[in-house]
């Protein structure tokens, strides 16, 4: 046996032990996964709901009407065109609104109209899920991302 490496080994030990629980490795990891945290959560506030793009569905209203809503979002502001065609005829329509987390709420105006129609609905993904209301008249109505 050798004495002489003893001291030696068992400081080499220590300093192993000491790397292991709190080294460069362990606040590496612990760093890593901070950053990892704040980045998701970062992601989470900045990935409201977007509903840019075109947006088509059938509603019942008094009749089978198809809706087509092409939106633009910039921030919470949205924006768009859109027209309504069914048994009554065919209408363009201007909408103005908002959108925020999961939620979009739309007014829609039409020329000849004397009031304004609105649409407030959930937004999951590629689907709004809601009611369409004009003066004295409630219907759900779903469109989906085309």
């Amino acid at each position: 046996m050798q004495d002489g490496n003893f001291p030696e080994r068992q400081a080499r030990a220590r300093v192993r032990k000491r790397g292991r629980r709190s080294g460069v490795g362990t606040v590496h990891a612990v760093t890593m996964r901070a950053l990892l945290v704040a980045m998701g959560l970062g992601l989470i506030a900045c990935g409201g709901t977007d509903v840019s793009g075109t947006w088509k569905g059938v509603g019942t209203f008094g009749g089978q009407v198809t809706v087509k809503l092409t939106l633009d979002q910039n921030d919470e502001q949205v924006t768009g065109t859109g027209n309504l065609s069914g048994p009554g005829g065919f209408a363009s329509v201007a909408v103005s609104g908002s959108a925020k987390d999961e939620a979009a709420s739309l007014i829609l105006t039409a020329p000849g109209f004397s009031s304004p129609s609105n649409y407030d609905a959930n937004v999951s993904g590629d689907t709004m899920t809601g009611t369409w209301t004009e003066p004295g008249n409630t219907w759900p109505l779903t469109l989906n991302r085309q």
